[in-house]
């Protein structure tokens, strides 16, 4: 079996750069955009849980204090 010939046409979507580096097309990040959003949908629907919530909010407010608290 001969080697892949790194010159040769990978196919729709794909397109060698250089040496053995490939870049995929537009068609195929858009299609992996759209699966990856699909699979993460249903957890940027749960949102934030109140616990970690309460921690951001103390953090922003310790921030904002040490904000006043430094010279400037």
């Amino acid at each position: 079996m001969a080697p892949d010939n790194p010159h040769k046409p990978r196919g729709k979507g794909t397109r060698v750069v250089r040496d053995n580096v490939v870049s995929l097309g537009r068609d195929i990040q858009v299609k992996i955009g759209q699966h990856l959003r699909t699979m993460y949908d249903e957890v940027v629907k749960q949102g934030v849980p109140d616990h970690l919530s309460t921690l951001l909010q103390q953090l922003d407010d310790s921030e904002k204090t040490g904000e006043k608290d430094r010279p400037k």
